[in-house]
């Protein structure tokens, strides 16, 4: 709030008066229905003189939908009253789902992960409230199909909900699987839907409806093998990427961080990660060009694929078969350039 246009006189007096005067000077306050302006409390803030000019600032911002009335009386001063009301703040837009993982349209039926990923920072609590999951092929809600976790499984930011299929109804033989039967059946169809009300941290909900749909295919019990990757080896002395192709989908969360390359003397190759559609691959872009030698790309222990099997074991674990792990890595080699006019 700013008083302009003052004489010399009438400033040269509010600095001479000092800065106890200057509140009676230049009074802010609310005005309601019920009480008028001169019987409410002074809007709390602080008062300059600057540049001929004299200015309150509040000591928080003016309260949006509110009216304000500011009386300005000085000795050699014309009186003056200004009354305004601040524009209530624009209410925030629906929060939204932006894709959910794993992308495919066919999806193991002993799925074990499906992560949503919204568009703003949710608030705890409500998400197996809302977050629901529909047979479209039997017409009936699925009941209970996830591990319902007390604080959620959240990333930091709080934009990526993993939902965690019950694994006592994925593994075979065991006690709820046996008398509530699997999840999801081969060959039924699905929606994930979003009911109304959950609410993002403004208190917005996010838009309902339908989220991902897909078919429930043959369950998937084959370990990933890092030997049956084809891998598309680049040039030396390029930039260019790596590009591996799975022979199946994986978990896009895990294969994100848990595939490095090895450089010929043993350190981590540094460089850029994406994957590619439906995480049915994986590219790595160097930071540096590659040099000739043997490297290797190394699989973590915690990489799975969308049935949460791992190149060392099964999720659905047969336990009177005891299988040897597959080997979690893969070589590959960048052959020297050739010299200028070889054949």
């Amino acid at each position: 709030m700013v008083v302009a246009g003052l004489s010399s006189r009438a400033l040269d007096a509010l600095v001479a008066a000092g800065p106890e005067a200057w509140p009676a000077a230049l009074r802010v306050q609310v005005v309601t229905d019920a009480l008028a302006a001169e019987v409410t409390p002074p809007v709390h803030g602080s008062w300059t003189v600057s540049g001929g000019t004299f200015a309150f600032t509040p000591s928080f911002p003016f309260a949006p939908g509110t009216t304000y009335r500011a009386r300005f009386a000085w000795a050699g001063a014309s009186p003056a009253v200004h009354e305004w009301t601040v524009a209530s703040a624009a209410a925030p837009a629906a929060s939204r789902v932006v894709r959910v993982e794993p992308e495919a349209a066919e999806l193991p039926a002993n799925l074990l992960r499906l992560y949503v990923y919204v568009d703003r920072a949710m608030r705890p609590g409500g998400a197996y409230q809302h977050v629901t999951l529909f047979d479209l092929t039997a017409n009936a809600d699925v009941q209970q199909p996830f591990v319902e976790v007390e604080q959620e499984l959240w990333d930091r930011d709080r934009r990526r909900l993993t939902l965690l299929f019950d694994p006592g109804r994925i593994k075979r033989a065991v006690g709820p699987n046996v008398e509530r039967g699997p999840v999801l059946e081969p060959g039924h169809e699905y929606e994930l839907r979003v009911t109304a009300g959950w609410a993002d941290v403004h208190g917005s909900s996010v838009e309902a409806g339908g989220i991902k749909r897909f078919t429930a295919v043959a369950a998937d019990r084959q370990r990933p093998a890092p030997r049956d990757w084809t891998l598309a080896v680049p040039a030396v002395d390029t930039r260019s990427p790596l590009d591996v192709s799975f022979r199946e989908p994986l978990d896009a969360a895990l294969a994100r961080r848990s595939l490095r390359v090895e450089a010929p003397d043993g350190s981590d190759v540094v460089g850029e990660v994406a994957l590619r559609a439906e995480a049915r691959g994986w590219r790595f872009t160097p930071r540096q060009p590659w040099r000739p030698g043997a490297y290797r790309l190394v699989a973590a222990p915690i990489l799975e694929d969308l049935a949460g099997n791992t190149p060392a074991r099964l999720f659905d674990t047969d336990l009177s078969r005891q299988l040897a792990p597959l080997p979690a890595d893969r070589a590959f080699e960048i052959p020297p350039a050739q010299a200028a006019g070889a054949r």
